[in-house]
């Protein structure tokens, strides 16, 4: 059932329902002025039957209760009989789920959400529960309780440095919502952060999604955050950086046919881990911090490494080196031709060691003495 508000100042109104003459729920509706809301009852039936449901002395609809059956097919909540009848019976809400059971809990607070009439949403404020400060769900109808539940982020493995880790249980887990997270400067600080490196992720069955996060305030003592999630698992309040890739190649002279070694192990991030190393070298890819490959071409070889950290972020880096053919190594076979004119054209020694102009000079001494020999013997 609608009710509206025709007047022109927020009111609240008191609504029985009864079923059969007997009052079995009330609500208080809040409504704005010139607004509208759907008043929503819910209630658990002791006896089978058919009875007639009035609200506040109006005829709504006729509900049938039946004995539950002996297999479990049937749900607990009646089902009701007829159409027409507004805002209708809902279910029971169920208890929030418990956390997994391979975590740590070190604390939690249940609470139940409360229907906002300036946005006609579900909302569950907290005050013990960590970061968690409110969750505002973008539904008008009951959800039950909330359960909040401090992890030591030590269990699980959250992306970047983490802040704070929290498992959100709700009945309908699959509820759109917006959740305020604030954290101290302390925090950020022990993991020399800053406000504008938190991101919100999100649990999700093959690791951890990240949730579009705002920043809504900077304060001198905290800060505090907003994240839009599609539902509730086990939510982590984490610092990210970009990572910075770096190239080192083993060798600066390379020759076709050789084996070179690259390694990104000087690769970095600032928070987290880097969790991905892919190569791009000569058109071949590799995968790994540390690559070897055979480049067969001469040329400017170009290789480039991207790699990733468990944020998701992403850097690339490039790196190049030039690959040569090899050089002779300066050895013959051992063969001529044999086709040699035998002539030299440097001086050639002498039997005896002596060079030409040795025995030319040794030629004109003995002639000197022979000379000098026959004069003496002429003036005898």
């Amino acid at each position: 059932m609608d009710v509206e508000n025709t007047g022109d100042a927020y009111g609240e109104r008191d609504f029985d329902l009864t079923l059969d003459g007997t009052t079995v729920d009330n609500q208080t509706v809040p409504v704005d002025a010139g607004n509208s809301t759907a008043v929503e009852f819910t209630f658990t039936p002791d006896d089978p039957g058919t009875f007639d449901v009035e609200v506040d002395g109006t005829s709504i609809d006729t509900l049938e209760v039946t004995a539950e059956s002996d297999d479990d097919d049937d749900d607990d909540s009646p089902s009701s009989g007829g159409g027409g009848g507004g805002g209708g019976i809902a279910p029971e809400p169920s208890e929030p789920p418990e956390p997994p059971a391979d975590v740590d809990v070190t604390a939690s607070e249940t609470v139940t959400p409360v229907l906002d009439p300036a946005t006609d949403q579900q909302v569950a404020e907290f005050e013990t529960a960590g970061s968690v400060e409110m969750i505002t769900f973008q539904t008008d109808q009951d959800i039950g309780d909330v359960r909040v539940s401090d992890i030591d982020p030590d269990t699980i493995d959250a992306p970047g440095s983490a802040v704070a880790v929290q498992d959100i249980g709700v009945s309908a887990a699959d509820t759109p919502a917006t959740i305020e997270f604030t954290v101290s400067r302390d925090q950020l600080d022990a993991i020399d952060a800053t406000p504008e490196e938190i991101r919100v992720f999100r649990g999700v069955d093959d690791g951890q999604e990240p949730l579009e996060t705002t920043v809504a305030e900077v304060g001198g003592d905290t800060i505090t955050v907003t994240a839009e999630t599609p539902g509730f698992s086990v939510f982590s309040v984490s610092a990210v950086s970009e990572p910075d890739a770096t190239i080192s190649v083993d060798s600066d002279a390379v020759e076709t046919g050789d084996e070179v070694t690259l390694s990104g192990v000087d690769s970095e991030t600032k928070h987290g881990e880097i969790v991905s190393y892919e190569w791009s070298i000569a058109g071949e890819t590799f995968t790994g911090e540390t690559v070897t490959a055979t480049v067969d071409e001469p040329g400017t070889v170009e290789a480039e490494l991207t790699v990733t950290n468990d944020a998701g972020e992403t850097d690339t880096a490039t790196v190049s080196f030039d690959v040569e053919e090899p050089a002779g190594d300066g050895t013959g076979d051992g063969t001529g031709d044999g086709t040699g004119d035998g002539t030299d054209d440097g001086p050639t020694e002498e039997p005896g060691g002596f060079s030409p102009v040795v025995v030319i000079l040794v030629v004109f001494v003995l002639a000197a003495v022979a000379a000098v020999a026959l004069y003496a013997r002429r003036e005898e």
